[in-house]
């Protein structure tokens, strides 16, 4: 076990300790693996761009349908459009959702 400074408030801290006990700043054994290898951790991205991707269309269409419904709001028509699209956008968005939450827990 080695002391090394620590990079927020360059108080002596244990290599293995995962934060600092004086100010809680990450430590040396939270940015790396305890192998002993010394290579850094990597985030794995858990939900596909593809979902990310069907999210934001159907976030687009409720905001495109919210705008049409306040485009005109005493025209009949647009307000119909405008319902339509955020009825759809909603509806796709809590589906997506639900994949999401259902791949990934």
């Amino acid at each position: 076990m080695a002391l090394s400074p620590c990079s927020e408030c360059l108080n002596e801290t244990s290599t293995l300790a995962t934060s600092c006990p004086q100010c809680g700043a990450p430590g040396e054994a939270f940015r790396y693996e305890r192998s002993g290898v010394g290579t850094p951790l990597q985030t794995i991205q858990k939900t596909s761009k593809r979902l990310k991707g069907w999210k934001a269309a159907w976030a687009s269409m409720s905001i495109l349908g919210l705008s049409c419904s306040l485009v005109d709001i005493h025209s009949g028509e647009w307000l119909r459009i405008g319902l339509l699209l955020i009825s759809i956008g909603t509806v796709a968005l809590t589906w997506i959702k639900v994949r999401i939450w259902w791949h990934h827990g």
